[in-house]
């Protein structure tokens, strides 16, 4: 295998994972924590997919799938449609939902933990929320709503640590 081939699979790959966290992010199933980590995902997604697709369509062009005007339409609109998906999913996630306060922390898995969140929306204020967190990395992390009137039971101790403070401390 030439080492052009083994460089764009590895850059497919990478693609590919780039792409995945992308997707479990818009479709709500993790999020990103930070703004910072959040837009580097979107920009690089948008702006390395013409590239990874012009590279494959160079190096594994022998194939004939490529010549078919079905297969270029295709690509055209596929292209078009993830480019505003894209650009819709960077353009209303401007902001991240902050931790506040962290209320609860796991005593099985000190990954777990029950927060109370805000988001600033601009003018029209604030959205809070209160959730079960568990952080896959420091900055992805997989939410469920809960109810903070409710004890979370077993296995849970009680921190009651206000973030704000914490970060001034350090």
């Amino acid at each position: 295998m030439s080492a052009l081939k083994q460089v764009l699979i590895s850059a497919n790959i990478l693609y590919g994972l780039i792409l995945l966290i992308f997707l479990l992010d818009f479709f709500g199933i993790m999020e990103m924590k930070g703004r910072e980590f959040s837009s580097f995902i979107y920009i690089i997604t948008t702006l390395f997919m013409p590239l990874i697709l012009i590279g494959n369509l160079i190096v594994f062009r022998k194939y004939g799938i490529f010549l078919t005007w079905r297969f270029w339409s295709s690509l055209v609109t596929l292209t078009i449609c993830f480019y505003s998906l894209a650009f819709l999913a960077y353009r209303f996630s401007s902001t991240n939902f902050q931790t506040q306060t962290i209320y609860y922390v796991s005593f099985q898995d000190c990954f777990r933990t029950i927060e109370f969140q805000m988001e600033d929306i601009g003018v029209f204020g604030y959205n809070k929320r209160y959730v079960e967190v568990t952080y896959l990395t420091p900055w992805l992390m997989i939410t469920k709503q809960v109810d903070p009137k409710n004890d979370p039971g077993e296995g849970w101790v009680r921190i009651d640590w206000d973030v704000n403070e914490l970060e001034l401390k350090y």
